[in-house]
């Protein structure tokens, strides 16, 4: 282990990249001890000793020595992720340049969001770096057995590396020796980690003070036997990854952009979902009002009326009336017995005494002048004729016009959602394309994780819709979406 010297810090995120640079991806769970693994590896390139500690990284237990560069934020929270962003540890051996690149912790405390931002970060560097020589997953050796948040840890990651570089992956167990470890390996099926592959690293003499150990000659023998181990385990660990060479990195851009790509397709699916809530809200509405409308229709539609009219009517007779010509509808003389030869003077009606000097029909009191002989009488009769309601007709005619300005209305606005509908399905169709191209670059995507905050967000915007048919059409929607996730996780021997 001669020959060692350390480059200075570089710049965030950036690395010379050149050919002989190995560059080595550090993942893992929040609290797995990747900051740790950090400073071993520091110790062992600077030369480091228990008694002149050479540290990158500060914790709770240790200050920084070497004026690298970090991002740490709650060294005293272990449930938090303490790196914030993607840092390169640039360090060089025998003439060989090596960059350890820390990535912000999975599954902490901040939730899927972040740890959704931080693979996009990982996935960033990674394409930036051009060539990745091993991706380190480190992983707490002493878990007995693969908690939830280890599930989901290895689960981002199979969903975040490319199968090109399945043979470039190394796990380090810390914690823990080959003899005491309890992680099962076969947590990370179907990936296969070779024996040489795998490490273990026990990091005792940074995880106490060393005030607790340095005067004690019994600890201090413990600790010391187990540095000595670890620095023969990082020693192998370079060989190995010098073994398994440069794979070029744009493979994570190309998943970094389908990625997004994917995630901007959810998101306009989110919107467009609640977007058709509205519509179908507001059609909903238009229909209850065009029932109203219906309604008012119907109850004026009786706008026309029957009535009974009484008229006169002149019926002809076999016989001679007198009638006057002051009172059409009355007979001063029905039946006349002068008959229609003799002067009205000696009908019976008029006062013809000679005494008067003005003759006058004793019915109607109008002059005999006024009076006339006619072979009819007025009869009065009843006729039904059609009235229309005015007020009701006016009415009637605004719940018409009201009906057919709702009714275009509910057509135009079936017309928008079926089109919504439509595109909704063929956008859903896409995402599931663009996740099988995806699936070409990384076998073990997995459409369900990647799904699971989009179908959170669609199930709690459902729970506000109050209308049943709509709830049950968007309900029927996300469950075609997951039936589309299922199928894409199904394996070809039926595993997923």
């Amino acid at each position: 282990m001669s020959d060692r010297t350390a480059t200075k810090k570089v710049p965030q995120i950036e690395n010379p990249n050149k050919k002989n640079v190995y560059n080595v991806l550090l993942v893992g769970e929040t609290g797995s001890g990747k900051s740790t693994l950090i400073n071993y590896l520091t110790n062992y390139f600077r030369g480091g000793t228990l008694h002149n500690l050479k540290i990158a990284i500060p914790s709770k237990h240790y200050p920084a020595t070497e004026g690298f560069e970090h991002q740490e934020n709650d060294l005293q929270d272990p449930t938090k992720s303490k790196t914030g962003k993607c840092t390169f540890y640039n360090f060089s051996l025998n003439g060989i340049d090596y960059a350890f690149i820390d990535t912000p912790g999975l599954s902490d405390t901040s939730g899927r969001d972040k740890d959704a931002e931080n693979i996009l970060k990982i996935m960033e560097v990674a394409e930036m770096s051009g060539t990745i020589a091993a991706i380190m997953l480190v992983v707490n050796g002493t878990v007995a057995r693969t908690t939830s948040n280890l599930k989901d840890t290895i689960s981002m990651m199979k969903s975040s590396v490319p199968d090109v570089l399945l043979s470039n992956l190394v796990v380090v167990l810390t914690n823990c020796s080959a003899t005491s470890a309890n992680f099962q390996f076969s947590a990370l099926n179907p990936w296969t980690i070779v024996d040489k592959n795998r490490f273990y690293m026990n990091n005792s003499a940074l995880s106490t003070p060393k005030e607790s150990w340095i005067d004690d000659a019994e600890k201090f023998d413990e600790i010391e036997y187990g540095w000595k181990k670890s620095m023969r385990t990082i020693d192998q660990m370079m060989k190995q990854i010098t073994q398994l060479g440069h794979v070029a990195s744009d493979a994570f851009g190309e998943m970094r952009k389908k990625k997004s790509d994917i995630k901007s397709k959810l998101n306009a699916q989110i919107n467009d979902m609640r977007k058709l809530y509205v519509l179908q809200n507001k059609l909903t509405d238009l229909q209850h009002a065009e029932n109203i409308a219906s309604i008012s229709v119907s109850s004026y539609s009786n706008y026309k009326e029957n009535t009974a009219v009484e008229y006169m009517d002149m019926e002809s007779t076999s016989y001679v009336n007198v009638l006057c010509k002051n009172h059409p509808n009355n007979v001063c003389c029905h039946d006349c017995d002068i008959g229609s030869f003799w002067p009205l003077s000696f009908c019976q009606a008029f006062d013809s005494a000679i005494h008067i000097a003005i003759v006058t029909c004793r019915k109607c009191r109008c002059l005999m002048s006024d009076h006339f002989r006619a072979r009819y009488k007025p009869v009065q009769k009843t006729k039904t004729v059609e009235v229309i309601l005015q007020e009701t007709k006016q009415r009637y005619d605004e719940s018409k016009q009201q009906q057919a300005t709702i009714q275009n209305q509910i057509s135009n606005l079936s017309g928008d959602l079926g089109l919504l509908k439509k595109d909704l399905d063929t956008k859903a169709l896409k995402i599931v394309d663009s996740c099988k191209e995806l699936q070409q670059i990384c076998s073990q995507f997995s459409f369900t994780d990647e799904l699971a905050g989009t179908i959170a967000i669609m199930k709690t915007d459902v729970g506000f819709v109050t209308n049943t048919e709509v709830k049950a059409d968007a309900v029927a929607r996300i469950d075609r979406i997951q039936s589309l996730t299922a199928s894409l996780n199904t394996k070809p021997d039926g595993s997923r």
